[in-house]
């Protein structure tokens, strides 16, 4: 896989009809309640032949949420709003050229009627800006322009075309004859379809609780079209879910009834479910005071997402398998001689059986009962004792991130901090910055070893080298967002830059491929979501940053939402986190790291609130063995950690917290509440606790009563 060309053909006649015949395959699938046939059918026809198709996208995302992935709908139907947005930019353009010709002439524009044909118009040009404007946030202080422009202006030309062939092919028009589509029923499509697909992308954000964005995206959306108040409908496309709301269940191809009132009464809905969500806060919350502001939007723009293999995700391994075991235990073997010298390793991963997350919980006769129910997974045991304080393994960090790596403080590849006088520079990152200014590569990233340098110039620098100006705005962007999952971007930017290196998928990268961030389908596990990290900043990313076509076939097939959503779980489900000061930033968010590393081969290491080894999350991942809580003995050589045979146990959190905060600390990582054996004790006794309360106050009563 290459960078995509910023060259978009638009379709010819043949594409155009295929697509049109397999978007009418896919609704009478979709009518059918062959929900994920007709997903692969809308995905053929993005990817095969018309891959600037808005109607394909918004159709796709009805289908999602059909599926239960509100948040894969919310950025198909982002999708599709902002490719209509370049569409409209084009008319608009294309209108302001016949004026200014009927002015030459002498005619009075506004009389003017003439009809526009359907593919003959794709000089948009002069329209980039505009389109880049309406979809796209640039720096406010980039001076280049030419490849951003020429991506976005190859976007709105295809776009263009592809909705006018669409629209002549529904008009029972055939795409390769001369057929003419009037300016005007162009227009109304375009609006009519724009404000579809932007009740498609208000409801997928409602159903995610990112209520926030969704009553954002409302109010803009009423502004936009404020003046119009008729029916809004659409051609050919799939009828959004059932939803309490609108009360639509319309089949694929219909006429859909959705009025300038639906959205009114969707706002009213919204702010009913965000004052609810905020009072939910406020009581968990209520022994820390009131919410501010800030907290206030982080707790409504903060959605959930499932987290699991995607049915059509073939890209995961079988975690199980014999490969994928000497795959790990090859790692383990070098990580464990990197700790304890050449021939020397205490430790092997192995298949193992863990409670589920899901288990079933319910209440019967006043006590909280849990199913009992295992999952498979790999863990790693020990071959060997390991003592106390015994450095037993010892791995690289392999993807890291944090904002700013040009203000050298740490090293862009480990993230271990970088010493005065010993640090290593790419030789090709420019000496000025994009605006001309002398930099001696100050605003460009340094490493802390000639060895990091090799590392990163053979994965993720060479596609980043020069752009830190492009990006600098992004992490700005993460810095100033409270929301707690913003610095995960900073991993995406790293892992976006080694697939284009690398020629390869995202999800088939050496640092990927084994990450363990999503379960099987039949396992309802969740993860944190806001629309902003995983939706909205990786197109920013892509597009802006790495001059990426996230709309060509290309750009599809490696960077659509699925694949983002899967590399977030991933890397949230097994990444460490850590607070560091020397980069200055600012504690908004008090649960959100400074710095994010993921440790590709301990990310193995299964949690458990009594863990029998330590760690300390740097760029270089030493682990050791670690005494029991309540122990007070001596330790070293006298005292054995985790003997022979046994399971080798690390806390994703600290110890030392309540089992409620380790739990919510924990539930990114393990994508469901912990149900180890001291969470479930200290719950049943919390629990405990609470009923011996009750029954003291119910006692009181009594005898108060009795009293009187």
């Amino acid at each position: 896989m290459s960078i995509p060309s910023p060259t978009s053909r638009p379709p010819d006649a043949d594409e155009a009809r295929l697509s049109f015949t397999t978007i009418q395959q896919a609704n009478k699938a979709f009518a059918a309640g062959s929900y994920l046939e007709a997903r692969e059918l809308c995905t053929k026809a993005l990817i095969e032949y018309t891959p600037y198709h808005p109607v394909a996208y918004a159709n796709r995302a009805c289908m999602y949420s059909k599926l239960g992935y509100h948040d894969l709908a919310a950025g198909d139907a982002y999708k599709a709003v902002m490719l209509m947005e370049y569409v409209r930019a084009v008319i608009e353009g294309l209108e302001e050229e016949s004026d200014e010709e009927d002015r030459a002439e002498g005619k009075d524009a506004g009389a003017n009627g003439e009809q526009e044909r359907a593919q003959g118009a794709t000089e948009a040009e002069a329209m980039a800006e505009e389109a880049d404007a309406d979809g796209r946030k640039q720096a406010d202080d980039s001076d280049e322009e030419g490849e951003p422009a020429s991506i976005f202006t190859h976007i709105a030309q295809a776009a263009f075309s592809t909705v006018s062939s669409f629209l002549k092919l529904s008009n029972n028009i055939p795409a390769n004859e001369d057929g003419e589509i009037r300016r005007a029923d162009l227009k109304a499509f375009v609006d009519k379809f724009d404000r579809l697909a932007s009740f498609y992308l208000i409801n997928s954000l409602r159903q995610c609780s990112s209520l926030l964005d969704a009553y954002e995206f409302c109010e803009s959306t009423l502004k936009r079209y404020k003046a119009a108040a008729g029916t809004i409908g659409a051609v050919a496309v799939a009828a959004p879910p059932t939803d309490t709301v609108t009360g639509n269940t319309g089949a694929p191809g219909e006429e859909l009834q959705i009025t300038t009132a639906s959205f009114e009464t969707l706002k009213v809905h919204i702010m009913e479910e965000m004052n609810m969500k905020l009072e939910k806060a406020l009581e968990t919350q209520k022994k820390t005071g009131d919410i501010s502001p800030e907290k206030s939007r982080t707790i409504l723009s903060s959605g959930i997402a499932r987290r699991q293999k995607y049915p059509w995700n073939n890209y995961e391994p079988d975690r199980f398998s014999e490969k994928t075991l000497a795959a790990l235990n090859a790692s383990m073997w070098e990580c464990g001689e990197r700790a304890l010298g050449k021939g020397t390793v205490k430790c092997e991963a192995k298949v193992v059986d863990l409670p589920d997350l899901t288990m079933r919980r319910e209440e019967k006769d006043g006590k909280l009962v849990q199913e009992a129910r295992l999952s498979r997974h790999l863990g790693i045991f020990a071959t060997q004792d390991i003592y106390e304080g015994e450095v037993f393994f010892e791995e690289r960090t392999t993807i890291s991130g944090s904002p700013y790596p040009g203000r050298r403080v740490l090293c862009d590849y480990c993230a271990e901090r970088l010493v005065e006088g010993k640090m290593f520079t790419c030789e090709k990152c420019p000496k000025t910055s994009a605006a001309g200014r002398a930099t001696e590569q100050a605003l460009y990233p340094a490493y802390c070893s000639v060895e990091c340098l090799a590392m990163a110039a053979a994965s993720h620098h060479p596609t980043l080298c020069g752009k830190e100006d492009d990006l600098s705005w992004i992490y700005d962007d993460i810095v100033s967002s409270p929301n707690p999952i913003s610095m995960y971007s900073t991993l995406l930017i790293k892992l976006f830059a080694m697939a284009l290196h690398r020629n390869k998928h995202p999800l088939e990268l050496p640092e990927t491929v084994y990450l363990y961030g999503a379960a099987e389908p039949e396992r309802n596990l969740t993860m944190r979501w806001d629309f902003v990290s995983c939706v909205v900043r990786p197109i920013w990313v892509l597009t802006q940053g790495l001059g990426v076509d996230i709309y060509s076939s290309e750009g599809i097939a490696n960077f659509d939402t699925w694949v983002v959503n899967t590399l977030m779980a991933k890397v949230m489900g097994t990444c460490s986190g850590r607070f560091e000061p020397a980069l200055g930033l600012s504690q908004e968010c008090d649960d959100r790291p400074d710095v994010v590393n993921v440790h590709p081969t301990w990310s193995f290491v299964n949690h458990d609130c009594e863990p029998n080894v330590g760690w300390k999350p740097e760029g270089r991942g030493r682990f050791w063995g670690m005494a029991p809580r309540a122990y007070e003995g001596p330790g070293g050589r006298e005292l054995v950690c985790v003997r022979a045979g046994q399971e080798v146990k690390s806390c994703y959190t600290d110890r030392k917290l309540s089992y409620k905060v380790r739990r919510e600390w924990a539930r990114d990582m393990l994508g469901g509440d912990c149900q180890c054996k001291r969470c479930v004790k200290e719950e049943l006794e919390d629990q405990d606790g609470r009923d011996g309360e009750r029954k003291e106050i119910e006692m009181l009563v009594r005898k108060v009563e009795e009293g009187l």
